[in-house]
């Protein structure tokens, strides 16, 4: 998990892959496609829903009950516009080490 400073505050973020999925559902992107390509990143619409799911996995991984809206993350964004590259900087690493992970299991070993 990351923190990320909004208004003087670190908000815990999380970008596991219960994001990856619940975020390529609403967006019907398959999601290799998230976990293969950056140019998923393209769209902000895109990257605010990353961010307000990411931003609520993280305070529910934190023991808050924080909901964020798109909306609240829309004005993060007017009000912090670096958020924006901050949070896809963390969303890049995070596909990454989803990739390395999910490409180290190999569905053909066989528990013994």
């Amino acid at each position: 998990m990351e923190y990320i400073k909004y208004k003087e505050k670190q908000l815990p973020i999380h970008f596991g892959l219960k994001t990856l999925a619940v975020v390529s559902e609403k967006k019907n992107i398959d999601f290799g496609e998230i976990v293969t390509s950056k140019e998923s990143l393209t769209s902000m619409s895109f990257i605010a829903e990353v961010a307000k799911q990411g931003l609520n996995d993280g305070a529910r991984r934190d023991g808050d009950v924080k909901n964020y809206s798109v909306d609240d993350v829309w004005d993060m964004f007017d009000d912090e516009p670096s958020m924006i590259v901050e949070i896809t900087n963390i969303f890049g690493q995070a596909i990454e080490i989803a990739s390395e992970k999910l490409g180290s299991l190999n569905p053909t070993d066989k528990k013994k």
